[in-house]
């Protein structure tokens, strides 16, 4: 494929991966989806994508660093500190307001997420 950026003309050859079909995932509106294992050098990695096209190779290996023992519980922890802290700031913005049902809500919200962590 010939691009151009700013007047440079260059040749480009998007990468290209092997997908196979998998299992059916869902249904949205009546619609299945099956998902799809994307194999990069050897190491299959799911995708829920419902399109026939595949994913950038950045996102694959990405997608892959994710799959790692390792890397899951340092990210689910970061998840929930970070919805944590959005809370703890909502909360603090509905007291200063003076928002009594949105305190309320905010709280069970932040209830239910130290239930779930």
């Amino acid at each position: 494929m010939k691009l151009s950026y700013r007047g440079v003309q260059y040749e480009y050859t998007p990468p290209t991966l092997e997908v196979t079909e998998g299992e059916i995932c869902g249904r949205y509106r009546g619609v299945e989806w099956r998902c799809r294992t994307v194999v990069d050098n050897g190491a299959p990695v799911r995708s829920t994508r419902s399109d026939s096209v595949s994913a950038p190779l950045q996102d694959t290996m990405s997608a892959a660093r994710l799959t790692q023992p390792s890397i899951l519980p340092e990210v689910r922890r970061l998840h929930y500190a970070n919805l944590r802290n959005n809370i703890e700031r909502r909360l603090q913005t509905a007291q200063a307001q003076g928002n009594r049902a949105l305190v309320r809500a905010l709280e069970n919200e932040f209830e239910e997420l130290l239930c779930r962590a």
